[in-house]
């Protein structure tokens, strides 16, 4: 009764599906995560496969998140801890796989499941009105732990991820492709088609995803020089203070985590 299933097509793509059993949504349990990390392990060994797509068959949801009944439960401070860094582990090792790999994305994607699919070399998303991404941690008191902080960054740029990863707030396939956070946005019926494509591609050109790239002087000097990200980093932080009035603690942690971490590389930055 496992929550993911491995089909490998005759194009040598795997698709590995998420359909956590009994349940509406899938979510990233301790169990999830576990099974994840084996079935992950069994792909690196695998020296046939050209590409791996991850794809979910629920309805309208890829992954809604880790399961906030497991957070609910932790009191103590060493046990948030190893949870947290034994998820931003598992989640790295679809980063470090030698194949791309493109998230495909269909329905509801956030806290966690945003997180894996930017641990994905590539995201394609759908049309689809019930499609939303986002790092909406901070909306239960806590900061995106997985990998979300680091990764959503580098993905968009410093003032988009600012803008979503403080705000708990979501996009849409559009949205999501005119930031960059996707590649593309298409319908559902051509979701697997066109991921499995793109990750063959990836393979047969030895492409490698492209770098977020700010358009314009301004954007450029606010994204890419020392005085221009703590400018950035001190109204993000005064507009928080202002929406908050400063009782909630968790949208100023994420935001000095990523002040902290936007210089380094990415495994350090996991580390803070």
């Amino acid at each position: 009764m496992g929550a993911l299933k491995l089909d490998i097509r005759p194009d040598w793509v795997g698709i590995l599906w998420f359909d956590l059993p009994g349940e509406k949504v899938n979510k990233l349990s301790a169990v999830v995560m576990e099974e994840l990390e084996r079935v992950l392990e069994d792909v690196a060994k695998d020296s046939r496969l050209r590409g791996l797509v991850i794809a979910s068959r629920k309805r309208d949801v890829f992954i809604a998140g880790a399961d906030v009944t497991e957070i609910r439960g932790v009191k103590d401070e060493k046990v948030a801890f190893d949870a947290g860094r034994r998820g931003q582990l598992i989640l790295h090792k679809i980063s470090k796989l030698s194949i791309p790999t493109v998230a495909a994305i269909d329905g509801v994607c956030v806290g966690g499941g945003l997180e894996l699919a930017l641990a994905c070399g590539y995201r394609i998303a759908t049309d689809n009105p019930k499609t939303s991404m986002g790092l909406v941690e901070v909306k239960l008191g806590i900061v995106p732990g997985f990998g979300g902080t680091q990764r959503l960054p580098r993905a968009v740029g410093l003032q988009e991820s600012l803008k979503m990863i403080l705000n708990g707030s979501t996009v849409d396939g559009k949205k999501a492709l005119r930031m960059g956070l996707v590649s593309a946005c298409v319908p559902a019926g051509l979701l697997i088609e066109e991921a499995a494509a793109l990750a063959l591609k990836a393979a047969h050109q030895g492409l490698k995803p492209k770098a977020f790239k700010p358009k314009g002087a301004m954007n450029w000097i606010l994204e890419k020089t020392p005085f221009g990200r703590a400018l950035v980093f001190k109204k993000s932080r005064e507009a928080v203070l202002k929406a908050t009035k400063g009782q909630y603690p968790a949208p100023l942690a994420a935001l000095d985590i990523i002040r902290k971490t936007l210089s380094m590389d990415i495994e350090q930055g996991l580390e803070v």
